[in-house]
């Protein structure tokens, strides 16, 4: 049975930000500044297996992600700190391609904020509110890509490197 435990870890600016931790096979960076789109983003994930960090704030992602690089990201658009499209391409930079980033918003829904979003460097732009299968099924699409990717890499014989396995 999966156990959850909750852990309080310093962010940016002297604030912190939760980590829900289980044994999964990826972990997921949960970036949104309203804590109860966080947590209902993160129980969906944690309910389809995957380990969760959260971030408030745009500083708080990159702390977070530096700490303890994700398999993927949730990333919301409008985050104090930092707009979500620069922490995408800040993500870009230091992770590279290997690295899925989401954009998940309820506020910024037009065609052009899609647009945006995917210029940035995101893998998929998700418009809320979205069926939790349908959230599960877009992170599980680009993070089978980077294993596959991975795999494909590896001399024959030899067992894939896995981020963050528990």
């Amino acid at each position: 049975m999966r156990s959850t435990v909750w852990k309080e870890v310093r962010g940016g600016s002297d604030s912190t930000c939760r980590h829900m931790e289980t044994r999964g096979p990826e972990t997921i960076l949960v970036v949104d500044d309203d804590p109860a789109g966080r947590a209902v983003l993160s129980t969906v994930l944690h309910r389809a297996g995957y380990r969760t960090l959260e971030a408030a704030t745009g500083p708080e992602a990159l702390a977070t992600a530096r700490a303890t690089p994700p398999g993927a990201v949730l990333l919301d658009v409008t985050l104090p700190g930092m707009t979500g499209y620069d922490v995408c391409r800040t993500l870009r930079d230091e992770f590279g391609e290997e690295l899925p980033i989401i954009f998940v918003s309820g506020e910024r829904t037009e065609p052009l904020d899609l647009v945006a979003g995917l210029l940035m460097g995101a893998d998929d732009y998700l418009v809320e509110p979205l069926p939790a299968e349908e959230l599960v099924a877009r992170v599980r699409r680009p993070l089978q890509r980077v294993t596959d990717l991975r795999t494909a890499r590896l001399p024959r014989g030899a067992r894939p490197w896995t981020r963050n396995a528990a």
